[in-house]
């Protein structure tokens, strides 16, 4: 074999494992994209999981207190252009309220017990069918019955379903998730 037959046929090699090396790279970075966007649903459906267990516990936490102070304890849901809020006081049923800045504020025939702003785009949302729950003490009843769905866009959303006795029951609107059963 002569000289320039040795170059050849390295050069034909070489061009080889380059094209071998840009096919591996273009399925590396389609794996990873696929991989990064997993980890951004996966992050999504954690964040929603989390604002439904902190509003399950809030709702828990307006029976209990209304049956302990043996008042009346109100839970009320707004929605504006820059995100959702909801907040539990006593007094007054409309004795406190939230304006578009997050901010919740009472008037002095209202205690707040407790306010969470959630912000537009990266907080999951908070949307009512009713504006306001009052539990009732005593017995601990709500005297509006109604659902609380939490849902950050493009996410399976969680609803929680307050029923006449002041119980929460959670379950998925979009279908049966693991371990939540569907609304049906």
């Amino acid at each position: 074999m002569n000289k320039g037959s040795r170059v050849s046929a390295l050069r034909g090699d070489a061009g080889r494992s380059l094209i071998e090396v840009f096919i591996c790279l273009a399925v590396i970075a389609l794996l990873l994209v696929s991989v990064m966007r997993a980890v951004q649903e996966f992050n999504a459906r954690q964040r929603v999981h989390a604002v439904a267990a902190a509003v399950y516990v809030d709702l828990q936490q307006a029976r209990s207190e209304a049956v302990r102070t043996a008042t009346t304890v109100h839970v009320s849901f707004v929605q504006h252009a820059s995100g959702s809020c909801y907040w539990m006081h006593s007094g007054k049923t409309d004795a406190c309220s939230c304006n578009a800045d997050g901010q919740t504020v009472c008037q002095d025939s209202g205690t707040l017990i407790k306010a969470q702003w959630l912000p537009l785009p990266l907080s999951p949302q908070v949307k009512a069918n009713v504006r306001r729950m009052t539990f009732q003490g005593h017995q601990g009843t709500v005297s509006t019955t109604g659902s609380i769905d939490i849902q950050l866009a493009h996410s399976p959303s969680i609803r929680h379903v307050v029923s006449i006795a002041g119980r929460v029951r959670t379950c998925s609107p979009d279908a049966a998730r693991g371990a939540l059963p569907s609304c049906g």
